[in-house]
């Protein structure tokens, strides 16, 4: 059985204390971080310096602990 996404732990160092947000499709979002130059594409969103450009309906995942990102699909009707 899949775990829900807000089950998740970090699949970087096993914490469970993640901060997450959901993201819909179309909502590009204005961000201002430390990791402001980073960039990342996948099937979910396409991040590029201060945008988050969002393709799919997805939950992103912020570990408190190690730092690391990463999204994930919701849960279908």
């Amino acid at each position: 059985m899949k775990k829900k996404p807000c089950k998740l732990p970090c699949p970087k160092c096993g914490s469970d204390d993640i901060n997450r947000e959901f993201l819909r499709k179309g909502k590009d979002r204005i961000i201002y971080s430390i990791d402001d130059e980073k960039e990342r594409k996948n099937e979910f969103i396409t991040r590029e310096r201060y945008t988050i450009y969002v393709k799919k309906d997805c939950i992103t995942h912020h570990c408190r602990c190690c730092q690391y990102e990463w999204e994930s699909g919701v849960l279908s009707k």
